[in-house]
């Protein structure tokens, strides 16, 4: 966890409290990010909008606060608003490393009661209260000679508390301890549930090759090693940024965090396109030799410039002015065209939906999906959720008098064609994996086709869309390991 900093150099009111000249200026944001692959799993704006409740009135505590309550929704099994549909992926609470800004008895109560791990320098007017100043590194300046640096190698300071819950309480048991960083400087390192230990060793370094190569050691502790290796991510995240240089002249000062922010989106993209690139996601997405930073820049900028709306390429074209002035036959053209290419192409020549469209209806990042054939239950809610409507259109069939709608799926669709319950047939089929591709929002959505000139399949198509499927839903057993 760490801010970063997005420079202004406009002649906008940020400057009014300037006096005798204008000069830059800015402002921050706190991001928490993924030690080894940069992705950001919480942010804050940094401004004084927020309220800061007691004990948290200082800057980095209130900002180390209000992210550990966003993260909380990220770990299995917490509980969570409805409208939070983001993914839980952490199996427990993480590891957070930051400096001494976001420092404090207070911030290491709060982590430790909510379960959490962290690392932290410590500055010198949050040392622990419980313990005199005189056995702590307190001073401010520190003079460097023999003495202070043979100091580096003498056992640190290491003071422990565990800290025990009543009977029945929520807060968590956590354990404190304190290390000095074993430098020539003053700094402290403060820890909550991260060291099991803490002894002085050495650790090598080398610099340099063949006869200039050098080697020498360097004073170390569990405690400083662990702040070292892990607290420079956003320092990285930084320097990615300034390659970006997404900078243009402006008296907006509000486009400046609006650069740093859409920087920080690319910086995301490309290490997502290196992570999938490995083949750990998808074997099929690995790549012998993925793009460096700068040709995957030059290569997205190239894709930028030839982007046009109304090629409908992505999703959303549809609603930008470029694609909604063509006319209709055009546009309908057009997305046809675009979508044959990410569809797939069968043995009789026909385009079907592919394995990536399958996987997104299937296990789609937010709500349910609308597929049960291998789930039961989730067939039931959907069945049950059917309600009576305004006059639509079915999914299935086309009938245009269908007053009936899952209210799940948002999708008018018929429940039973005839009194008896023989008759249920459409919204069975809607729910049905062998169907997938064959309902007129699909036809709409991934074949470009118009929605008037939608008809109901005929035998054959379903059956042959059914063998498409059962190849689809093989794969995809296959993939998530339920392949027995």
């Amino acid at each position: 966890m760490d801010e970063t900093s997005w420079a202004n150099g406009s002649y906008a009111d940020v400057h009014s409290r300037i006096k005798g000249k204008k000069m830059s200026k800015g402002g921050q944001h706190v991001l928490v990010l993924d030690t080894k692959r940069r992705y950001v799993y919480g942010y804050t704006a940094r401004h004084k909008y927020f309220e800061r409740k007691p004990p948290f009135t200082q800057e980095g505590p209130a900002e180390v606060k209000r992210l550990l309550d966003t993260l909380d929704g990220l770990i299995v099994g917490a509980a969570r608003p409805k409208e939070d549909v983001r993914r839980q992926i952490f199996d427990e609470p993480p590891h957070i490393c930051m400096d001494n800004h976001f420092s404090g008895d207070h911030v290491c109560k709060y982590i430790g009661e909510k379960g959490y791990k962290a690392t932290m320098t410590c500055r010198r007017d949050r040392l622990p209260k419980t313990i005199e100043k005189k056995y702590l590194h307190h001073k401010k300046d520190i003079s460097v000679d023999y003495r202070t640096k043979a100091a580096r190698f003498m056992h640190p300071i290491v003071a422990v508390k565990d800290v025990l819950q009543p009977p029945g309480s929520e807060a968590k048991d956590y354990s404190l301890c304190h290390v000095s960083f074993q430098s020539t400087g003053s700094t402290n390192i403060s820890t909550v549930n991260a060291l099991d230990k803490v002894e002085l060793y050495v650790r090598k370094r080398t610099k340099g090759r063949g006869k200039t190569k050098r080697t020498w050691g360097i004073e170390m502790n569990e405690g400083r090693e662990s702040y070292l290796k892990n607290y420079s991510a956003v320092d990285k995240i930084d320097q990615e940024l300034g390659e970006w240089a997404l900078n243009y002249f402006t008296w907006k000062w509000w486009h400046a965090p609006m650069r740093h922010g859409k920087a920080i989106g690319y910086s995301q993209a490309y290490h997502l396109y290196c992570h999938c690139a490995e083949g750990t996601v998808r074997p099929e997405w690995k790549v012998e030799k993925p793009l460096s930073a700068p040709e995957f820049r030059a290569k997205l900028a190239a894709q930028m410039c030839r982007y046009r709306a109304a090629n409908l390429e992505y999703p959303g074209d549809r609603s930008m002015r470029n694609a909604t002035r063509l006319s209709s036959k055009k546009r309908s053209r057009r997305g046809r065209n675009r979508m044959e290419t990410r569809l797939e192409k069968c043995e009789d020549d026909k385009f079907r939906v592919s394995y990536r469209m399958f996987l997104d209806a299937k296990a789609p990042r937010g709500g349910s999906s609308r597929l049960c054939s291998d789930n039961l239950q989730l067939l039931k809610e959907h069945l049950n959720s059917f309600e009576k409507a305004c006059k639509g259109r079915c999914q299935m069939c086309g009938y245009e008098k269908c007053y009936m709608k899952c209210k799940k799926c948002n999708k008018h669709c018929c429940f039973k064609s005839e009194l008896g319950m023989a008759s249920v047939s459409c919204s069975i089929d809607m729910h049905d994996d062998n169907f997938f591709g064959l309902a007129m929002d699909d036809r709409v959505e991934l074949f470009g086709e118009m929605k008037s000139r939608f008809k109901k399949a005929t035998t054959t198509e379903v059956n042959k869309n059914k063998k498409h499927i059962q190849k689809l839903r093989k794969k995809y057993e296959e993939d998530m390991g339920n392949s027995d």
